[in-house]
């Protein structure tokens, strides 16, 4: 089993977010994507865009969501 990438991990692990951001055709800004690796946390909105894109898994994603809730809570 691959290790468990954060949301951070998988955004520079696809070439950051600028390549993220075109890569998802997303007419949203592109320093909203930048936000998404400070807070480490991709909006599940915007999930099956990142799977489609090959960019993880919808696991990945769930799992990474999944500890950092847990670790907020804790």
């Amino acid at each position: 089993m691959p290790p468990m990438r954060s949301h951070a991990q998988i955004i520079r692990d696809a070439g950051g977010y600028d390549t993220v951001h075109r890569r998802l055709h997303w007419d949203g800004k592109r320093d909203t994507v930048k936000s998404w690796v400070l807070r480490d946390s991709i909006p599940a909105e915007h999930w099956r865009a990142m799977v489609d894109q090959g960019l993880c898994s919808l696991d990945e994603l769930a799992t990474w969501a999944a500890v950092r809730s847990q670790r907020r809570a804790s």
